[in-house]
């Protein structure tokens, strides 16, 4: 069954009666979702695997994995929506990058929220 999940509903009776803490909690997770929806997926967390080093292209990552070019292109497109990758023209190739320091904050913001009382 598809759940219609949109951006501002809520299971909460009364979310308003959360404490500050639990309110910063929900920020860090509602700021997260789009990042986490793209790590989700096994094909993307590999290639988030093959650019943690090193910045590539299609063509050297379409090598590393087994994927194919347009496989590779379509999920490097969705890791790039959610700001996980950043890009970079030269001539006619694009490389692409982890985008590290929007993870890290991410990520930081959760394990301070979940972690502060």
């Amino acid at each position: 069954m598809d759940i219609d999940q949109d951006d501002d509903a809520c299971c909460l009776v009364a979310p308003e009666a959360l404490s500050p803490e639990v309110r910063e909690l929900r920020d860090h997770l509602r700021a997260s979702r789009d990042m986490l929806d793209a790590l989700a997926d096994p094909a993307r967390q590999d290639l988030v695997q093959v650019l943690a080093r090193q910045e590539a292209n299609v063509s050297d990552i379409a090598a590393k994995v087994t994927l194919s070019r347009p496989t590779v292109s379509h999920h490097l497109n969705v890791l790039k929506r959610a700001g996980l990758v950043r890009t970079r023209k030269q001539g006619r190739e694009v490389y692409y990058r982890l985008n590290k320091a929007p993870i890290v904050a991410t990520l930081q913001g959760l394990v301070d929220s979940l972690t502060c009382c």
